[in-house]
């Protein structure tokens, strides 16, 4: 029924005709069209009905066996053709001849059809998480909020608190990038300690709590707390924190997908942040994953 390759330079066009009808023309495909064109890992998919394109989909590599699908879209006037399911099938196939052992994706809760194909095609829920942001202005946090945080430069001890806390648990080992997700491993913790993206605060010559900084994959000019666990006044100085290095940077707004804890959800509270949904205290947005291998 469809006709499925690799989206090309010249297809950007009618990608971003597709894309410009998804979320009140808020879509963040115009961000990342030419990155994920020019991805030789991974694969920016469309599909074409009768020589017309009518959706596409990102194909990414996270590790040797574990791939990432995301920016799933279809013209809404092919929304009832099956596209969403055929081309989730098209690159569930393509993990398998690749050996890849686990393929994940992220559905907002109001994606209602998304979710029906995700968990009909054996997708379990894998992760539970609130999603908010601020944009930033001149006003920021106090320089005096930075001193007490500091870059944690040992793997193992950013190791340790991060897997040693509730964050840990409530978030089922997640880091967000935005909409991606990749489970942390001892590897992703040492690179991110290495690119000098962890935070701790610095109490009595004692590091009691973790942050992990993280760019949005989708779009710029953001800075995304990636991970976050600590008592809720160590939250309160990373966050603060978070404000202040992100206007330095020049960032425009800060982003986090929050696990389900009330500690932190009252802690972005205190700090302004805007949640996606009123019901901000219930999950609005899932990771799903797929075992493949084994």
């Amino acid at each position: 029924m469809f006709r499925f390759r690799k989206v090309a330079q010249s297809d950007k066009d009618r990608i971003m005709e597709i894309s410009s009808k998804i979320w009140e023309g808020h879509d963040f495909i115009k961000y990342v069209f030419d990155q994920w064109v020019s991805d030789t890992e991974g694969e920016f998919t469309l599909g074409e009905k009768d020589g017309v394109i009518v959706g596409f989909a990102k194909y990414t590599r996270h590790s040797d066996n574990e791939a990432w699908l995301e920016g799933i879209r279809v013209d809404e006037k092919y929304g009832n053709t099956g596209f969403g399911k055929a081309i989730t099938q098209y690159h569930i196939s393509r993990a398998k001849a690749e050996g890849i052992d686990i393929i994940r994706l992220s559905i907002y809760i109001g994606s209602k059809e998304s979710i029906k194909i995700a968990e009909g095609l054996g997708f379990k829920k894998d992760g539970y998480f609130t999603t908010a942001y601020k944009e930033l202005d001149k006003t920021g946090a106090k320089s005096s909020a930075a001193k007490n945080i500091i870059n944690i430069m040992s793997t193992a001890t950013a190791w340790d608190l991060i897997t040693r806390g509730n964050s840990y648990y409530m978030s089922n080992g997640y880091v967000s990038y935005g909409w991606t997700f990749k489970k942390l491993t001892y590897e992703l913790a040492d690179m991110l300690v290495k690119k000098k993206c962890v935070y701790g605060v610095l109490r009595e010559g004692k590091v009691s709590s973790v942050m992990i900084l993280t760019e949005n994959s989708h779009m710029d000019g953001g800075l995304n707390i990636g991970f976050i666990d600590g008592d809720m006044a160590s939250m309160k100085d990373m966050v603060d924190f978070l404000i202040h290095h992100a206007l330095k940077l020049g960032m425009e707004y800060c982003e986090i997908m929050a696990p389900m804890d009330e500690r932190l959800i009252n802690v972005l509270e205190l700090s302004n942040f805007e949640f996606l949904s009123d019901r901000y205290r219930e999950v609005n947005v899932f990771v799903y994953s797929m075992k493949l291998l084994g």
